[in-house]
């Protein structure tokens, strides 16, 4: 009986600290992703940044440019509300 409940301990022990493992690698890796985001901006012609060069937010634009999401916000664009 003691052998059994000593087991169960063990590979509930195993099982969280696999899962807190999992969990803080899936997270570092998103956080990369969002930081290195490609976004695009109109120049010229607006404030807004967009996750699709088809957004028909940039319809009008004459100048399209790719740059990360984090130099756009730091450029002072905000994010479109039609495809973000």
């Amino acid at each position: 009986m003691q052998a059994k409940r000593c087991y169960k301990q063990r590979i509930g022990t195993i099982l969280l600290a696999g899962l807190l493992a999992v969990s803080g690698s899936v997270a570092t890796p998103q956080v990369a992703v969002a930081a290195s985001a490609k976004v695009y901006v109109a120049p010229d012609s607006g404030k807004k940044y967009h996750s699709s060069k088809d957004c028909r937010g940039l319809s009008n634009a004459n100048e399209i440019v790719k740059m990360t999401k984090k130099k756009a916000k730091d450029q002072g664009y905000t994010k479109c509300k039609i495809c973000n």
